[in-house]
C-alpha cells in the first residue's frame, strides 16, 4: 500500500469509491431502516462479535462523552456517525448490557434531538 501513498490518481479513485460507498450506505439506511445519516460525516464503525474488553466498549464510552459534550453545547468539529453491528453469546451478560447501553444511547439522542 505504501507504493500508492504518493499516487494522486490512485488516492483520488480511492476517495471517490469511499464517497460513493458512504452515499450508498446512507441511502440504504434511509430506505430500509428509516435512519438518516450524513454521508459527509466521519463514519466510526464497530462491526464484530461484542466483547467487554474490546474496542466497542471504549467506543461506547467515547460516544457517551461526545453526547454529554453536545448537551453542554460543545459540538464536534465535523459530524460523526457511529455505526454498531454487534452480537453477543446468549449467556454473555456483560456484552448484552453493552449492546443495551448502545441502544439506550441511540434512543436518548434520537428523542432529545428529534432525529431518526
Amino acid at each position: 500500500f505504501c507504493d500508492f501513498a504518493q499516487d494522486s490518481s490512485f488516492l483520488e479513485e480511492l476517495m471517490q469509491a469511499k464517497t460513493q460507498n458512504k452515499a450508498h450506505l446512507a441511502k440504504w439506511l434511509s430506505t430500509h431502516q428509516q435512519i438518516q445519516i450524513d454521508p459527509e460525516s466521519i463514519f466510526d464503525v464497530q462491526a464484530k462479535r461484542l466483547h467487554e474488553y474490546k474496542r466497542q466498549q471504549l467506543s461506547l464510552l467515547w460516544a457517551i462523552h461526545v453526547y454529554q459534550d453536545i448537551q453542554a453545547g460543545v459540538y464536534p468539529m465535523r459530524p460523526i456517525t457511529l455505526i454498531y453491528a454487534a452480537k453477543a453469546a446468549p449467556a454473555y451478560v456483560a456484552a448484552k448490557d453493552i449492546i443495551h447501553a448502545i441502544l439506550t444511547l441511540f434512543s436518548c439522542y434520537r428523542i432529545q434531538y428529534s432525529c431518526t
